[in-house]
């Protein structure tokens, strides 16, 4: 049996086998060791991730501070249900906080005992933070917002005061109401002294001018609430902090940074246990695997000799064999007593008499393909050659092919000063329209769109006056008083139009010259001021230009949607006639739609040459909006969708009230805001006119 045991173990295998054994018992015991230190380390890591994660919440609840000032005091919403998404959240976030807290006290073992009365000390802190809260709530709802609270109550006398019909009070009540609002916007206690001086020369104005006695005790009254409740508005005010230097603002920062100093000290102590426990690991490792190494090298140096005396015969035979050429087969003349390395030497010089035959085959493939791989060199070069010659090619052809595009769009950038020249400019604008606006973007560098306005004076002549005007507004007629008839002084026309031509880029801009051409050559030189005499006669000139044939009604179909207005201030009457363009009219945020008719101008052989127009008595505040297909065709949006008409004049009736530039603004930057980064569809123009 023994001399079994000692041959197994003269096996190569076995030896190896045992030295491996003894080292995955060292790695294993290094594993256990460390597996117990990484435990420890890693839930004192988890505790402070824990605590870096509370600590971001009550950081969020720190900033619903500001949230809460910010927005929930100025909503009134918030005042008539008592509800508020800051609140929820700070709450949520503070239930959160406590629990979590509570849940890492619990899981801590006496290891981590300086860490324990901090976590108290957070407890604690955190409870007196929600309390500090719900005071200031208590405050903030006291003090309410506009009509209601303390706030509230202030506003309806104060409202009260500005009703009473004589000049001393009023003047007094609106000094009173300029000190209350620079007192809520500034928050300067100055303010609140200047409103209770006021207030004084508000009683003695009551007791100076108002003779009747009930009347004057009536007034006291109202001033006396007055100041008093803006007296408790401003201590609420003072309570809850006019800029976090005192009252219950002042104790929320306060307690936020104990919070944050709490978790500092923690942050301090937790890291310096974790480098206690990295440093118990650093040299429980250390030790184990040194052990480790001095093990493997006495064990693999006693075996590596062993080993290497036997590899030296057979590196010997392969070293002669490859510094013949692998021409010698080897003959081994050492007998190997160790199987593996017996069996190896064995199956080495098979390999070399294998070796020598491929080596033979190889050789005439190798020539072979030599002779091959020259003539493809060659067809390479050749080919090399004309690749070369097309590139230079393309490169010429790239150059001359970036020169006509940069004198493409110089031509085109000049085309536009053009058209810049021809469309009206601001100053006309606002010379004859105290109140208007163009917003004007083309889709591409020239436009298809254009807009066009003159003021023309009429040579007065006798002619009877008609006696009545008809305006047509959704279905209903509105109709003036008859007037006498008699001789009109000189009348001043203000006419303007707004065109959409066939097309953008430079075939649309060429329509709008037509246009304008024709334009300025019908009003100016023609004198035709009716606006459906000026399309038909339009109409006309558009076929003349393009119409030389036949053929060219079949091939231009080219033309333009046009709306025109003439507009006579002094008789308060605006003139319109539309070609597929229809004209908005916005009286008492109501919107009338006077509808042009169906049709072009332009060669379009199957629809009437005639053009109809309306009448409409005009008043003061009146806004009329002109606007091409480009705005409510574009795509855009969440889902990419057109913006279409019915939204338009939604945006419209609910901007119309502001000044026309602020309107320009919005409508600019709503359009751009709907596109985003897509691609513009078409010109747009967009026209606003407060009469």
């Amino acid at each position: 049996m023994a001399d079994f045991c000692c041959m197994v173990f003269k096996q190569l295998k076995i030896q190896l086998l045992f030295v491996f054994s003894v080292v995955i018992f060292l790695l294993v015991l290094t594993y256990l060791g460390s597996g117990y230190l990484y435990n420890q380390k890693n839930r004192l890591t988890s505790t402070i991730r824990e605590l870096d994660d509370i600590r971001v919440l009550a950081l969020k609840n720190f900033k619903l501070i500001d949230d809460y000032i910010s927005y929930e005091t100025t909503n009134e919403n918030y005042f008539v249900s008592g509800e508020s998404k800051v609140k929820k959240e700070f709450e949520s976030n503070y239930f959160e906080i406590i629990y979590r807290l509570q849940t890492v006290r619990t899981n801590l073992n006496d290891e981590y005992s300086e860490i324990t009365p901090l976590i108290d000390s957070l407890l604690i802190q955190e409870k007196q933070y929600a309390a500090n809260f719900s005071k200031l709530e208590e405050h903030v709802l006291l003090k309410g917002f506009k009509d209601f609270g303390v706030e509230g109550r202030m506003r309806d006398y104060a409202h009260q005061l500005m009703e009473i019909e004589n000049h001393g009070i009023n003047y007094r009540a609106l000094m009173l109401r300029r000190h209350e609002k620079d007192y809520i916007i500034r928050k300067d206690i100055q303010y609140f002294n200047k409103f209770n001086q006021e207030y004084e020369e508000l009683t003695k104005e009551i007791d100076a001018t108002i003779k009747d006695k009930k009347k004057k005790k009536q007034y006291h009254d109202i001033a006396y609430n007055y100041k008093k409740y803006f007296t408790d508005f401003y201590n609420l005010q003072f309570e809850i902090g006019l800029n976090e230097r005192e009252g219950v603002l002042r104790k929320l920062r306060l307690n936020y940074e104990h919070i944050n100093t709490f978790f500092d000290t923690e942050k301090a102590k937790s890291v310096d246990i974790e480098s206690s426990f990295h440093k118990k690991l650093k040299i429980y490792n250390s030790s184990l695997i040194v052990l480790s190494i001095l093990i493997a090298l006495v064990l693999g140096y006693i075996y590596a000799s062993r080993i290497t005396k036997r590899v030296n015969i057979i590196k010997t035979s392969m070293r002669n064999y490859i510094e013949s050429g692998f021409k010698d087969i080897p003959v081994s003349r050492e007998e190997i007593k160790i199987k593996e390395f017996r069996e190896m030497n064995e199956n080495f010089l098979h390999m070399a008499s294998e070796i020598n035959s491929y080596i033979n085959h190889f050789r005439i493939k190798v020539e072979e393909r030599t002779a091959e791989i020259r003539w493809q060199k060659e067809e390479i070069v050749q080919q090399n050659s004309k690749i070369s010659s097309q590139h230079e090619l393309l490169q010429i052809q790239q150059h001359e092919l970036a020169e006509k595009n940069r004198n493409f769009l110089e031509s085109v950038r000049h085309a536009e000063k053009i058209q810049k020249a021809l469309l009206p400019s601001h100053q006309l604008f606002r010379k004859l329209f105290a109140d208007a606006f163009v917003f004007f973007q083309p889709r591409d560098i020239v436009s298809g769109d254009f807009y066009w306005l003159e003021e023309i004076s009429l040579t007065p002549v006798a002619k009877t006056v008609v006696n009545e005007y008809e305006l047509v507004v959704s279905g209903e007629v509105f109709h003036t008083e008859p007037g006498p008839d008699e001789t009109h002084a000189p009348e001043r026309k203000i006419v303007f139009a707004l065109g959409d031509c066939t097309g953008h880029g430079v075939p649309g801009a060429f329509m709008s010259i037509v246009g304008i051409n024709h334009l300025n050559r019908i009003v100016k030189e023609s004198r035709i001021h009716e606006p459906d005499e000026i399309l038909n006669n339009l109409n006309h000139e558009v076929k003349r230009s393009f119409y030389k044939g036949e053929d060219d009604v079949q091939n231009i179909k080219d033309g333009m949607d046009i709306a025109f207005c003439s507009y006579s201030p002094e008789k308060n009457l605006l003139q319109f006639a539309g070609a597929n363009k229809n004209l908005l009219l916005l009286r008492n945020n109501h919107i009338y739609e006077f509808k042009g008719n169906k049709k072009p101008v332009g060669i379009y052989p199957s629809l009437s040459n005639v053009f109809e127009k309306t009448d409409i008595k005009t008043q003061e505040g009146d806004i009329l909006y002109l606007f091409t297909d480009g705005y409510q065709d574009q795509f855009g949006g969440e889902k990419n969708k057109k913006f279409k008409t019915k939204n338009l004049k939604q945006l419209l009736l609910k901007i119309h009230s502001y000044p026309m530039s602020d309107q320009y603004s919005i409508i600019r930057d709503n359009f751009n805001n709907w596109k985003g980064e897509g691609y513009q569809v078409d010109d747009v123009c967009v026209i606003g006119i407060r009469l």
